[in-house]
């Protein structure tokens, strides 16, 4: 039951992002993005980059940086293009931060989550006696500086995902330079 990671990504929460200002050659200036973009999209307030190994959603309220592949390097980056992005404009209203991550394991027990989750499973199985139901369930609790909410949910062939959501509010862009790290 070797679990694999997924997804990863980044968000930095601010009043005030300005996807206007984000063009090609600004994020190259800023060495905000180092690969050249596959794909750059900007409509309406909302601006969209895609390389090949990151994706960036840009909106007023929100800057998502997520992972194409869970790349050891890859993942590093992350961190480093949210660091540069918070150096190039410091003085943001950045109010939060969440690092979101999605894990799959497969198991060898098709019914490890409900002999996990389930406090009575016989009770369980006469109340529910079909076979094609999912079982998964809803943890919150503080880690560190963060209020962790981890959803945990079974898929099709023995598979269990996992979404954790890390969430901090911050005050300024130190802080959330330091949450990130």
């Amino acid at each position: 039951m070797e679990p694999t990671l997924n997804q990863a990504s980044i968000i930095l929460a601010a009043s005030d992002h300005e996807p206007d200002i984000v063009t090609q050659e600004w994020l190259e200036q800023n060495s905000i993005l180092k690969e050249e973009p596959i794909e750059f999209v900007y409509r309406q307030g909302r601006l969209f980059v895609e390389t090949e190994n990151y994706s960036i959603n840009l909106v007023a309220q929100q800057l998502k940086i997520a992972a194409k592949n869970s790349n050891t390097e890859v993942l590093n980056n992350l961190q480093i293009i949210a660091n540069q992005y918070i150096e190039t404009l410091p003085k943001l209203s950045y109010n939060a931060v969440g690092l979101n991550y999605n894990w799959q394991v497969l198991s060898t027990d098709a019914d490890l989550l409900k002999k996990t989750l389930v406090a009575n499973p016989k009770k369980f199985d006469r109340a529910i006696p079909d076979k094609t139901y999912g079982i998964g369930g809803f943890i919150y609790y503080e880690y560190q500086a963060f209020n962790v909410f981890l959803m945990v949910i079974s898929e099709p062939d023995d598979h269990i995902a996992a979404d954790f959501n890390y969430h901090s509010d911050i005050t300024d862009s130190q802080q959330l330079s330091q949450k990130i790290s």
